[in-house]
């Protein structure tokens, strides 16, 4: 997993503990302080490719959920 990957992961999962549902593409944006909401879809596409996150459609403002693998996965 890469640096990145691991710190939205930690960000993700963090908000929603917090939250109790999953932050919005400008949410993570913002909390991992990155001005390009671009990055943060290569980033989740990466995620849910190893299933790490689960994309909930195409048009949705909030991206993605956490699976039970990355929440049995020590970051």
């Amino acid at each position: 997993m890469l640096p990145r990957e691991k710190e939205l992961m930690g960000f993700v999962r963090n908000y929603w503990e917090n939250h109790y549902c999953a932050p919005t593409y400008r949410e993570i944006a913002q909390g991992l302080e990155v001005k390009s909401q671009s990055l943060i879809h290569f980033l989740i596409r990466g995620l849910v490719t190893k299933g790490l996150l689960v994309k909930k459609g195409p048009r949705t403002v909030r991206p993605a959920d956490l699976t039970l693998k990355s929440l049995d996965k020590k970051l």
